[in-house]
């Protein structure tokens, strides 16, 4: 079995800043660090050797689709819209879109779900993102730590086609999904789960839903520490409302905006510690009423 060392952090950083921040051939800003000429060859990292390439560009590398010339010429002239220097890079917001409910945010948790996963966002200089995502066992499938993704064992196909990086546990079982569109600054979340409580939790363009009840859609997060969880745990805290609110209603400097609520939809959340509280136990209940 192949024992390489580590690549180094600041050779890593400045493989980062060669390539733009993102796979040298399609921009994507979720991706492996890859040796242009295999590491079973060379036996060492080198600079000029290391490229960042997405899940499908890489693939296509390792089946010969993509030639490591190619991926040469791309890595002097990388495709990623991160290209810039940090001088000229200023620290804006990303609109992070949940099941149609988005956070404008430069700091934070984007959701929690407990047998999903979780996501951060942070920026220096560039987005940094952190993520986990589980498959439908509750098996953690893929791991996000500053945009660079590790596969784990279970995971069946992870592809980036079109901004769209699509994780699947088989032939046409896709479990999760984000998009990424650099140029407008926005990233989408969207997933089939089903709970340990037989409750399936999909996360679609028009909503959150608990089976076929909507939870949430058309919320505005902004300036909040977390915008939606799911957890199943105890909640302790104080809330401004519970049940269904349906309106164009502002919350602001909250612990938590809205626990165990249905049917919430158009409503504006600023500074809230967190936006949205479901436990699985009321999941669960709803599903039996």
């Amino acid at each position: 079995m192949e024992v390489r060392e580590p690549i180094p952090d600041d050779l890593k950083r400045k493989v980062r800043q060669q390539c733009g921040f993102g796979c040298v051939i399609c921009g994507s800003p979720i991706y492996d660090y890859d040796h242009i000429e295999e590491y079973a060859t060379v036996q060492k990292h080198t600079f000029e050797n290391l490229v960042l390439l997405c899940p499908t560009c890489h693939r296509k590398k390792t089946n010969g689709l993509i030639t490591k010339d190619t991926v040469r010429t791309a890595r002097e002239n990388p495709s990623s819209q991160f290209r810039t220097s940090s001088d000229n890079l200023p620290i804006q917001p990303y609109s992070l879109n949940i099941g149609g409910n988005v956070i404008n945010t430069i700091n934070g948790l984007v959701f929690n779900i407990c047998e999903f996963g979780w996501m951060v966002i942070r920026f220096s200089n560039y987005p940094l993102i952190y993520a986990e995502i589980l498959d439908e066992n509750g098996e953690r499938a893929v791991e996000i730590r500053e945009n660079n993704y590790t596969l784990c064992a279970r995971t069946w196909d992870i592809e980036y086609v079109g901004k769209i990086l699509t994780f699947r546990n088989g032939p046409r079982k896709i479990f999760a999904s984000l998009m990424f569109d650099i140029e407008n600054r926005s990233i989408s979340v969207s997933g089939n789960i089903k709970l340990s409580n037989d409750v399936r939790i999909k996360i679609q363009d028009n909503g959150i839903y608990a089976d076929d009840q909507l939870l949430a859609h058309g919320n505005q997060f902004l300036d909040c520490g977390a915008a939606i969880i799911i957890t199943d745990q105890p909640v302790m805290g104080p809330y401004l409302f519970s049940g269904r609110l349906i309106g164009n209603i502002m919350f602001q400097n909250a612990g938590i905006a809205g626990l165990n609520s249905i049917e919430c939809k158009d409503n504006h959340f600023f500074r809230c510690q967190i936006g949205f509280v479901w436990t699985k136990e009321f999941l669960s209940n709803l599903n039996n009423s």
